[in-house]
């Protein structure tokens, strides 16, 4: 296909999603599941959008003067006769090879459809090859496939397995019960120190991205990488000021004397608040600030170039990871819509554990019905 002729489909595309998202906002979805459906649609046209502003923005500017070369072969600088004819003997003979080809309709692939339509099919309606030609689409699955049957369509989270690996912990008792788990799951100054070894880290990582699939499953309208690089800054400040999770535990060079007003950058123990207050503003302190905080930054990039791997940090790595875990953990349940999720998570798991085993698996099927 021509630059022109792309370029032209791009804006149409553009146009039908802008038109799509407008009628699925101007919907009021009666179930969960509609309510979920409309949210990944118009997440997912708001990509395509971006995908094909992107397309247009490259290609507007033209930086091998391939659009301009076609502007003049159409503005008659060269023979546009010769041109003309060429581009119908390419039509009439794409028609010579497939004389039985219908013509696509193109509006069809932004309608809404049936919710037995969409569950037939892996991939949302909406996006279809010719739409967004060159674009992977392996990550668009039905919103039937998204959630398990303890989700109830995002109402609640899955934390079972987590339980699971949490009770292989050294140092945990056997015997607590998941409705107490899901109460203390982010309690991590409660656990023991020799708990958090290697395994724990593991278990870190496994929530952290197990919470936030959970969220962009639920919420695909905010902007999870966004989110998720304001949490990385607010822990490396806290990292820097030493007030990151467990970090006051086991210091080399803590405050040796119990001391109210102990500064962690200079090492040093003030019997008046006045006194400490100066001191946070003199030159000396500042200075070993920011010295301290050229050299976590340059930790910080150097440690963050490559996924850590549990078993293979040394100990101070280990115990900040650790930290950045529990820390980004923390932060995810306390914002929205997890810090609702949770307490109606630990309310259902209560009713439903005085039902019957039949009377538990006929609530599914009934909430997978309803949505």
């Amino acid at each position: 296909m021509e630059i022109l002729e792309r370029q032209r489909n791009a804006h149409e595309d553009i146009e039908r999603m802008e038109q799509a998202i407008v009628v699925r906002l101007a919907e009021d979805p009666r179930t969960k599941y509609e309510s979920l459906l409309r949210q990944h649609e118009v997440a997912q046209f708001l990509s395509g959008i971006k995908q094909q502003a992107d397309f247009l923005v490259e290609t507007y500017r033209d930086e091998n003067g391939a659009r301009q070369k076609e502007i003049e072969m159409l503005s008659g600088s060269t023979n546009e006769y010769d041109q003309f004819y060429q581009q119908l003997a390419e039509l009439k003979e794409i028609h010579r090879q497939h004389p039985n080809l219908q013509v696509e309709d193109l509006e069809k692939n932004y309608r809404k459809r049936s919710r037995e339509e969409t569950d037939q099919d892996r991939t949302l309606p909406f996006l279809t090859p010719h739409s967004l030609e060159g674009y992977d689409l392996t990550g668009c699955v039905a919103i039937s496939s998204m959630f398990t049957g303890e989700e109830s369509w995002g109402r609640f989270l899955d934390l079972y397995v987590f339980h699971e690996q949490f009770l292989n912990l050294p140092g945990i008792r056997k015997g607590q019960s998941y409705i107490d788990y899901l109460k203390t799951f982010q309690q991590f100054r409660l656990l023991p120190k020799h708990t958090k070894n290697d395994d724990y880290l593991k278990y870190l990582i496994d929530l952290q991205a197990y919470l936030e699939s959970f969220l962009s499953r639920v919420d695909p309208l905010i902007n999870h990488e966004k989110l998720m690089n304001k949490i990385a800054v607010d822990f490396d400040k806290a990292w820097s000021e030493g007030f990151a999770p467990g970090q006051k535990e086991d210091q080399p060079n803590g405050n040796p004397n119990g001391s109210a007003y102990f500064c962690d950058v200079c090492q040093k123990s003030f019997s008046k608040e006045t006194v400490y207050a100066a001191h946070m503003e003199s030159k000396q302190h500042k200075k070993n600030v920011d010295r301290q905080n050229g050299q976590a930054k340059t930790r910080t990039e150097r440690e963050q170039s490559e996924e850590p791997v549990p078993g293979q940090l040394t100990r101070e790595q280990r115990k900040k990871e650790i930290s950045r875990r529990e820390f980004t953990i923390t932060k995810l349940c306390q914002g929205e819509p997890l810090s609702q999720i949770i307490p109606a998570t630990i309310n259902n798991v209560e009713r439903r554990s005085l039902l019957s085993g039949r009377e538990r698996q006929k609530e599914i099927q009934q909430l997978q019905e309803a949505g």
